[in-house]
């Protein structure tokens, strides 16, 4: 009895919620969301918490990064008359609002991030059975190899291993295939051989800084309902566990972690007894002295393009602070994208000149060289090296290949499966 009566609250408020809708279209996709709750719970719940609009503005369909999902309803009515492609675009313009692609674009290309990004989520949708447009114009996947590609004029360009990858290492491998970036990000915006969805990057940006997080905190929580329910329900999407957790993991007191590895490392261990401490005879006991009272730490700072300006700043403000709160740290700082731009010494006292060195780069990114050339100086004594960066870089060497222990610090979000070495401490 009760069963049936659920049933029948249920079918009542979808009854409603497509009755409701203004025109055949939104019904259309009213309809598509609630078939999603059944299928796919995640993906339901989040659209349900997001705010359907029709517009002229975009020429498909597309997402502001404030919970807006757009749809022209020419598209819908000729690209989209099959249902089940209504469904899979829904989920795809989904994908992109959970997985925080508008406010992790940066300074990258826009066209080109949205290949890279759209790999990731189609790849998604194609896996949990769910139908997306493919063919000539848009980004297509294949689910038997675990590729992504997409033809530009006679050229097929494609991408391996898509389920392994954030969209950020996918960016990275695209504009390495690419003999001029630029001109194919001007092609892009301006050729109509290929099928975009529109990232509004424009009206979040257009926010402070405090509403843009306020919105990525309502997304958490939005994400964190829904993945709690499609979990109970027993269905959750699949290959999307790695992506729900890195954006769902409790935040960490990063600074506290960093220092921990620090104290550990620069901590007085070597002891002798040939000559006593400098403070035995005030004590009146003989005490040893260090060996080493001191240590060397290389910073390396990523300044290559991908880096954003707030990014920069919680680099340069992480390393004010070791230096202020360590005396005995001697903090060998580098500056570089693919390759050592500059390096300056610093100490405690000169914590404050930090802000004010010159820096440049602004290019590609590899961050490994310049790991490389650390250790290639043989005038450095460095047993500890801090990488600071977005984790777009390759990655060829094995944990043995350097000798220094190496800590990553990365923004929280991200897949940086492809950085095999070194303890990641995420911002």
């Amino acid at each position: 009895m009760q069963k049936n009566l659920m049933h029948v609250i249920k079918n009542t408020e979808t009854y409603y919620l497509i009755k409701m809708a203004k025109d055949e279209y939104s019904r259309r996709i009213k309809k598509a969301i609630v078939e999603l709750q059944s299928k796919q719970p995640f993906f339901a719940y989040i659209a349900m918490n997001m705010k359907i609009i029709e517009t002229d503005r975009v020429p498909t369909m597309g997402v502001d990064g404030k919970l807006n999902l757009y749809y022209n309803k020419s598209f819908v009515e000729d690209s989209l008359k099959n249902q089940n492609l209504l469904v899979g675009c829904i989920c795809h313009e989904v994908l992109h609002q959970a997985l925080d692609h508008i406010g992790r674009l940066g300074s990258r290309y826009l066209r080109i991030s949205n290949i890279a990004q759209d790999m990731v989520v189609n790849m998604i949708c194609a896996t949990n059975n769910l139908s997306i447009p493919q063919g000539k114009g848009y980004v297509n996947v294949d689910t038997r190899y675990n590729t992504g590609s997409i033809t530009l004029g006679v050229s097929k360009i494609e991408i391996q291993n898509i389920t392994e990858k954030s969209w950020e290492r996918i960016y990275l491998e695209l504009i390495s295939k690419f003999p001029n970036p630029a001109e194919i990000e001007k092609s892009l915006n301006g050729g109509t051989n290929f099928v975009f969805d529109k990232h509004m990057h424009e009206e979040f940006e257009k926010l402070s800084k405090e509403d843009q997080n306020s919105l990525k905190e309502k997304m958490n929580g939005v994400l964190v309902n829904g993945y709690t329910i499609a979990k109970q329900a027993g269905n959750m999407p699949g290959n999307m566990n790695l992506y729900i957790d890195s954006l769902l993991k409790p935040k960490i007191q990063w600074e506290s972690k960093l220092r921990a590895y620090i104290k550990q490392s620069i901590d007085p261990h070597d002891w002798t007894y040939r000559r006593p401490h400098r403070k035995s005879h005030a004590l009146n006991i003989y005490t040893p002295s260090v060996l080493r009272e001191s240590i060397e730490v290389c910073a390396v700072i990523d300044t290559s393009g991908s880096i954003s300006k707030d990014l920069y700043t919680k680099f340069i403000t992480e390393m004010w602070g070791l230096l202020r709160s360590y005396s005995s740290l001697k903090l060998n700082i580098i500056f570089g994208d693919t390759q050592i731009n500059e390096e300056y010494d610093l100490r405690s006292a000169d914590a404050n000149s930090i802000t004010k060195l010159p820096v440049s780069g602004r290019g590609g990114t590899d961050i490994e060289n310049m790991l490389i050339q650390v250790k290639e100086n043989k005038k450095k004594n460095n047993n500890l090296v801090i990488v600071l960066s977005d984790g777009e870089t390759r990655i060829s060497k094995t944990k043995n290949y350097f000798p220094f222990e190496i800590i990553w610090i990365l923004p929280e979000t991200g897949n940086y499966n492809h950085i095999t070495y070194g303890n990641k401490i995420f911002i």
